[in-house]
């Protein structure tokens, strides 16, 4: 695993082939790794889902994915501030009860009903979004090998795991 990455960084010099940017014009389009594979290398769904996902780990293939993706954010006028503005103002704008209106044909216009609308789970989505952004629920992956831990390690999350149960029961 280690040696992979290695490479990878290695290979983050390395200019594209003509299929490899082929591949990053198209993921680019859709980031989907198995269908860019499939329309310029050809294959099987499978191969194609395996040999994608390889390629997309490539160094040389991600700096020009992400090279790509900052050309695009830049063209469309997207930055960090950007996004997070229309964030905030749509958590602003779903938590505010919103008149239904209707048409009135006597008046010719648009009335009140006296019923009012809140989109609960677009705000919940958008402030959802902007917590992660700002890191308010960093996400707990414990990734180590049992035979490299202590027993005091071991025991510590034993313990923690029961209190979690206990908690959810």
């Amino acid at each position: 695993m280690a040696d992979d990455r290695k490479r990878n960084l290695h290979n983050a010099e390395r200019p594209l082939t003509a299929k490899q940017q082929r591949f990053v014009s198209l993921y680019l389009i859709e980031p989907n790794a198995t269908k860019a594979y499939r329309a310029v290398y050809g294959g099987t769904e499978p191969a194609a889902r395996a040999h994608g996902a390889r390629l997309v780990a490539k160094g040389n293939i991600m700096v020009a994915i992400a090279a790509g993706q900052r050309t695009i954010a830049e063209k469309a006028g997207l930055t960090a501030a950007y996004v997070l503005g229309r964030l905030v103002e749509n958590l602003e704008r779903a938590m505010q009860a919103i008149p239904v209106m209707e048409f009135d044909h006597e008046k010719k216009a648009m009335v009140t009903t006296g019923e009012y609308r809140y989109e609960g789970a677009v705000a919940n989505r958008a402030a959802e979004l902007l917590g992660k952004h700002l890191g308010l629920f960093p996400e707990r992956v414990i990734v180590r090998d049992p035979d490299q831990m202590t027993d005091a390690e071991l025991e510590a999350l034993a313990t923690d795991a029961r209190k979690r149960l206990r908690l959810m029961a």
